[in-house]
């Protein structure tokens, strides 16, 4: 959603940072996956708010790249795209919309960018979900694989307290996991024995 044409809704972000922190036990790094900037450009302002010393990083699908590598190398403004060829649903926006003001607040908070693959993403999307039971979209596993880019990089220590959301329920993209997931065949059960099977717990 972006800052720049409906601001209202994306002010409400700005409190999700200091929400979330609540339960660190020291201030985060923060990693948010960027289509039109709207979220992390909320989240760096709410963290300018609150002026806490926490470092807001950007990352984004390779077929995507408008505020990433901008970031990471200097420039002060994001770079367009003449079309999106990421396959990440949700992060396909090619237009810079709310980028340059990302670039600029998260280098005034000591972020950077970092541009991850989409079969990086796909992988850590099946991760998130066979390991820890989220079942995100794939877009809420674009920030998980920077921070694991950030860790090859030695540029986040193992000991950090790191956030990044996992934003969208995998159901918002079905046809992904069942392209890539290797999902069991299903068959339906007469209502009769599920009913018993649920008898059984609530008994």
């Amino acid at each position: 959603m972006p800052f720049t044409i409906v601001p209202p809704p994306c002010r409400g972000y700005k409190r999700w940072c200091t929400k979330s922190w609540s339960s660190c036990p020291r201030l985060p790094t923060t990693f948010f996956a960027r289509g039109g900037g709207g979220l992390t450009l909320a989240i760096g302002r709410g963290v300018l708010s609150a002026k806490a010393a926490t470092k807001v990083h950007c990352v984004q699908p390779e077929g995507n790249d408008t505020i990433a590598s901008a970031l990471r190398w200097g420039q002060d403004k994001a770079i367009p795209v003449d079309y999106s060829t990421t396959r990440i649903s949700g992060l396909q926006v090619a237009n810079v919309i709310d980028g340059t003001e990302v670039v600029q607040i998260c280098r005034q908070l000591g972020g950077t960018g970092y541009v991850v693959t989409d079969g990086q993403v796909f992988n850590w999307h099946q991760e998130l979900a066979r390991r820890e039971g989220i079942f995100g979209e794939p877009a809420g596993a674009v920030a998980l694989t920077g921070v694991v880019q950030a860790l090859k990089r030695g540029e986040i220590d193992p000991s950090d307290v790191v956030v990044c959301p996992v934003t969208g329920s995998g159901f918002k993209d079905m046809n992904t996991v069942e392209r890539n997931f290797v999902l069991p065949d299903i068959s339906a059960i007469d209502i009769t024995v599920g009913i018993d099977r649920i008898e059984q717990y609530v008994s």
